[in-house]
């Protein structure tokens, strides 16, 4: 099976170019793995990792060992980072806007007049016929007063912005992995163990030829108070395929993820 890997490999070599690391291979073989969905939709997960990594090896090394070599050592991880930054959201009672329309004039910004009943005539002293009335100018209505006449007020709940920010809810950022890098394995595997971190956010860059970000996703809750900012988190590890994932032409996804992120989030959103 792998000679026939190899060979596909071989083929989509020569049209993937500009690759600066695993990952960029990945995502313009995932492209052509959607193009070309009617062939490459009877291969599975493992297969077109394999795929990958055999055109990563010849790209980067001019050969396939590389490639056996990487597929001996693969395993999965799911990544969890948070600049600690509160969940900003858009304001549900305005929808965004940052106004609502003046429930006292119903979003006219005008209301009846007063003074003549919205008729636009008053009546004099006794004997006099209707006049004009001064306050509205004969219109028989005038500007109201809560807007202004605007039509809208300031939102009450968000002060005008349009969103509302939550006090407890932080944004964070998950990365689903591969890798074959040994070192990272037990760094992982010890890091799982306790409730530290795997590396700074700032160490990142010294990995990413050793990986692939088969998917990223965002989200945001309540972070557990073991967890600090720009540190990165490992929160899954296997040395094999997850058991509950989709692997189609949209990419990669765990089925199980909300699960995995209870060990970092006490509610997941």
């Amino acid at each position: 099976m792998n000679e026939k890997l190899k060979k596909i490999a071989k083929n989509l070599s020569s049209i993937v170019s500009e690759v600066e690391n695993p990952t960029s291979v990945y995502y313009k073989l995932l492209d052509i793995f959607r193009i070309q969905s009617d062939y490459f939709s009877h291969f599975d997960l493992p297969s077109k990792l394999k795929i990958v990594l055999y055109v990563w090896s010849l790209k980067s090394t001019g050969n396939f060992a590389l490639g056996d070599k990487i597929i001996n050592n693969l395993f999965f991880m799911v990544l969890f980072q948070t600049e600690m930054q509160n969940h900003v959201d858009e304001c549900d009672q305005c929808n965004g806007n940052g106004n609502m329309s003046c429930d006292v004039c119903d979003g006219s910004g005008r209301v009846e007049c007063g003074e003549c009943s919205g008729d636009g005539e008053v009546y004099g002293d006794e004997g006099e016929g209707p006049q004009v009335c001064d306050d509205c100018d004969g219109e028989g209505e005038v500007e109201c007063d809560n807007c202004e006449g605007h039509g809208d007020t300031t939102c009450d709940s968000c002060d005008g912005s349009g969103e509302f920010e939550y006090d407890d809810q932080f944004d964070y950022d998950i990365k689903i992995c591969c890798s074959w890098d040994k070192s990272l394995f037990e760094s992982a595997e010890l890091a799982m163990d306790t409730e530290e971190p795997l590396m700074e956010d700032s160490d990142w860059s010294l990995i990413t030829d050793n990986l692939i970000v088969l998917s990223e996703d965002s989200g945001y809750g309540e972070i557990k108070n073991f967890v600090d900012a720009n540190e990165i988190y490992c929160i899954y590890l296997d040395d094999n395929a997850p058991l509950e994932y989709n692997f189609n032409n949209r990419g990669f996804s765990m089925r199980n993820l909300r699960t995995v992120l209870k060990k970092v989030v006490n509610n997941v959103f």
